[in-house]
């Protein structure tokens, strides 16, 4: 795979292989880039093949670490930080 916009799991993780709809874990460390977000789920890309990752478990991609990071840049008190990111957290479910 090439390095363009590759992201490393931060964690093993369940995923369905696409199409065959087989349950696999992908270890932590694999290299994956992201083909497509629908419906919360994540399609990724790795060397195993294509798979889909629900959205519970979408932290393993980072993605819960840039979420904060776009709410820290807002200059707001950090007490209403929290709530902004729960509210953001059920409108995305």
């Amino acid at each position: 795979m090439s390095d363009h916009n590759e992201i490393e799991l931060l964690r093993d993780c369940e995923a369905i292989q696409i199409p065959a709809g087989l349950k696999t874990t992908i270890p932590k460390g694999t290299k994956v880039i992201i083909t497509q977000n629908l419906g919360g789920s994540y399609t990724i890309a790795c060397d195993y093949g294509l798979f889909r990752i629900n959205e519970q478990d979408a932290d393993v991609l980072g993605l819960g670490a840039a979420l904060w990071k776009r709410y820290r840049s807002i200059p707001i008190p950090q007490a209403r930080l929290g709530n902004l990111l729960v509210l953001h957290l059920f409108v995305m479910v």
